[in-house]
């Protein structure tokens, strides 16, 4: 049990799914510890969180007057949501189920086997494998595995399980067709040319990804998160699952847990396309909760131009609704960029961050929820903070003292808190620290970082318990050899040496062979010819 502990406590891990087969997790261990407020969650039997949904066959087959109707109807949802589920869209259940079913044959996998997929972050790679996000730089794992392969306009697939490539290519060309046809269904209602957002994004050569995610059953999953809010930084991504639940999406300030048939697509806008649509049209925020009960299987399929399109606000748009381009909307490229300095914590200052326009929300990094029901009333008399009169202190009558003395005891003891009045420090001078602080933290980060530094105490006590364990060590191993604070072998130096592969001294086989050097320099011609068996050992290697 703490050797599982250990490892999930120090993020050595290799995959989520293996960590939660082991029958020694009962609770959800610090490093992806995360608080879900239950006040945020919308109440789906509220007929505002009804979610959008469009029949698709009325888009392709329907009469012009079912389709034009489905047209106006996108008006709304994507304005208001951003979000819908979309039915009756062509491909067939079937084909969804066998790509769910490929995805849980790779998710199950030996993790030796998974990890030949493992690569960068670089995101316009063939394939990728990994757990959480980035575990070297994640400030809170996320309880998922994942793979990500790109599908188009080159298509891949991972060789493993043998279904996977035929599977995976009939449902990436067929759940295309579908996002294709919601584009032009968008452009159509946006007032432009149907092929208008597939001519203008170059989507002929746009980039398609298939991403698969594995959510395992979490003992406590109210502390736990598959995915932090985010909005995805294509033009529009498709979504299935298997029977278990979890994608939420946020509507109207509360989130609500998306609940549809097993055959609809999910359908998200995202942030190129509320970009492309100068603000008009929402790119949703959404997340990933887990279960207690059950493994979730999701593969997302995000749609977005190709990689060399410059993203702006569409012309024709802005000119027919007389709007100029909104300056605040972030190109998809640098919210990335942004949203990836923020997520890994590479920040040289939370001031810069926040000043940043593609903020829009708070970074997981930065997650820490604050339940408004703990919060006192501060009308409530038995939450009047105690105040102490500093000059009847320093200057009162001793019966005045003595009782700010006795008012203390209590104070002390039932606060540890109190305002001190009085105390004979000017405001004028007070002020004037405040401002002087204010000048420091205004001033650029390339000046602030000159203060950047740590004290010798804090150096050496990372000596100890960080830059050994990491094995990033500047300095010599005699030096920790010699540190008072090492008590074992720190994880960084282990190493086994197995006691069976040693060779009995004393057997004659490995009597370790003398030569005598003063037979070669000085000794007869003989003596230094025999000198010669040297060849013989020579060859079996040198030694240390």
């Amino acid at each position: 049990m703490a050797a599982v502990a250990q490892a999930l406590e120090n993020s050595n891990v290799s995959s989520i799914k293996s960590l939660a087969d082991s029958q020694a997790l009962n609770s959800v261990p610090s490093a992806y510890a995360f608080n879900i407020n239950p006040n945020d969650e919308a109440d789906p039997n509220d007929p505002e969180f009804a979610i959008p949904i469009v029949d698709m066959s009325l888009l392709t087959s329907g009469s012009p007057d079912e389709r034009a109707k489905i047209i106006r109807d996108l008006v709304k949802i994507c304005e208001e949501w951003g979000f819908f589920i979309a039915i009756n869209h062509g491909v067939p259940e079937s084909l969804m189920k066998a790509m769910i079913d490929a995805c849980h044959g790779f998710f199950s996998l030996p993790d030796e086997e998974k990890k030949e997929f493992k690569s960068g972050n670089d995101v316009l790679e063939m394939f990728k494998y990994g757990t959480s996000y980035n575990l070297a730089l994640d400030k809170v794992l996320l309880w998922r595995d994942f793979f990500k392969v790109r599908t188009h306009p080159e298509f891949y697939s991972l060789y493993k399980p043998a279904s996977f490539s035929e599977v995976s290519l009939e449902f990436s060309q067929r759940s295309r067709e579908v996002a294709l046809e919601i584009t032009r269904a968008i452009s159509e209602s946006l007032g432009l040319e149907p092929d208008y957002i597939y001519n203008k994004m170059n989507m002929n050569r746009g980039l398609q990804m298939l991403a698969g995610n594995y959510y395992p059953p979490c003992p406590e999953p109210e502390h736990a998160i598959g995915i932090p809010h985010h909005t995805d930084h294509g033009l529009v991504t498709l979504l299935i699952q298997n029977e278990m639940n979890g994608l939420q999406v946020e509507h109207n300030g509360k989130w609500l847990t998306v609940n549809g048939p097993k055959n609809g697509f999910f359908v998200n806008l995202a942030d190129q396309m509320q970009i492309l649509t100068n603000g008009k049209y929402k790119s949703v925020m959404h997340r990933a909760t887990v279960n207690n009960k059950a493994t979730r299987i999701s593969i997302a399929i995000p749609h977005g131009p190709s990689v060399d399109t410059i993203i702006a606000p569409a012309a024709e748009l802005c000119e027919r609704e007389g709007q100029a381009p909104n300056p605040h909307l972030i190109t998809s490229e640098l919210r990335l960029l942004v949203s990836q300095a923020l997520e890994t914590s590479n920040v040289t200052s939370i001031k810069s961050l926040a000043e940043s326009p593609a903020l829009s929300s708070v970074p997981s990094a930065y997650a820490f929820n604050i339940n408004p029901n703990e919060e006192a009333d501060p009308n409530d008399p038995e939450f009047a903070i105690p105040i102490v009169d500093m000059s009847l202190l320093t200057s009162g009558s001793p019966d005045e003292r003595a009782k700010i003395i006795r008012d203390l005891v209590k104070i002390c003891q039932e606060w540890g808190f109190f305002i001190a009045v009085n105390h004979g420090v000017p405001e004028s001078l007070m002020k004037e620290m405040i401002d002087a602080c204010h000048g420091f933290f205004s001033l650029p980060d390339e000046e602030k970082k000159e203060f950047n530094c740590h004290s010798f105490f804090l150096e050496m006590a990372a000596i100890v318990v960080q830059a050994l364990e990491t094995s990033n060590v500047t300095i010599s191993i005699k030096s920790v050899a010699e540190s008072q604070a090492l008590n074992s072998v720190l994880s960084a130096h282990a190493f086994s040496i197995n006691p069976n592969d040693e060779a009995d001294p004393n057997d004659p086989e490995f009597a370790v062979p003398i030569v005598d050097m003063s037979l070669l320099t000085s000794g007869s011609p003989d003596q230094r010819a025999k000198m010669a068996i040297l060849s013989k050992f020579v060859k079996n290697g040198d030694s240390s």
